[in-house]
C-alpha cells in the first residue's frame, strides 16, 4: 500500500505546482491589464493568446476523445484480446486520432484567417 502512496502524492505535487503557476500568471496579466501598465494592444495579444488555448483544448480532446473511440471499437470487434496487437488494432486507433484532428480542423476552418500577402501599397 505504501509503495502506490509515493507516485501517486508526487504526481499530485506536480499537478499543484503547475496549476499554481497557472492561476498566479492569470492573475498578474489580469492586475496589470486593470492597473493600466499594459496598453489596449496588449490586452488584444492575451485576447488571441487565450482564443488559442481554448482552441488547443478542443484539439486535444477530440484526438483524445477519438482514440478512445478507437480503443473502444477495439475492445467490441474483439482485437483487443490478444497479447500481441494486430495492425488492424493499431490502425484503429490511429484513426480515432485522424477523426480527432479531422473534427478539429473542420470546427475551426471557418474561424481561421486567410493567408495575408503583403500589405497593400507596400512596393
Amino acid at each position: 500500500m505504501e509503495d502506490i502512496l509515493v507516485p501517486i502524492f508526487l504526481f499530485a505535487a506536480i499537478a499543484a505546482t503547475f496549476i499554481t503557476l497557472i492561476v498566479s500568471r492569470a492573475q498578474t496579466r489580469r492586475l496589470m491589464i486593470e492597473r493600466g501598465v499594459f496598453g489596449a494592444d496588449y490586452a488584444a495579444v492575451l485576447a488571441a493568446e487565450s482564443r488559442m488555448r481554448t482552441l488547443s483544448g478542443l484539439k486535444w480532446g477530440l484526438v483524445l476523445g477519438g482514440i478512445g473511440l478507437g480503443l473502444v471499437l477495439l475492445t467490441l470487434l474483439g482485437l483487443g484480446d490478444s497479447e500481441d496487437l494486430s495492425a488492424a488494432a493499431f490502425g484503429l486507433v490511429v484513426l480515432g486520432a485522424a477523426a480527432g484532428f479531422l473534427g478539429y480542423y473542420l470546427i475551426t476552418r471557418k474561424e481561421s484567417l486567410p493567408l495575408a500577402g503583403p500589405p497593400a501599397g507596400a512596393m
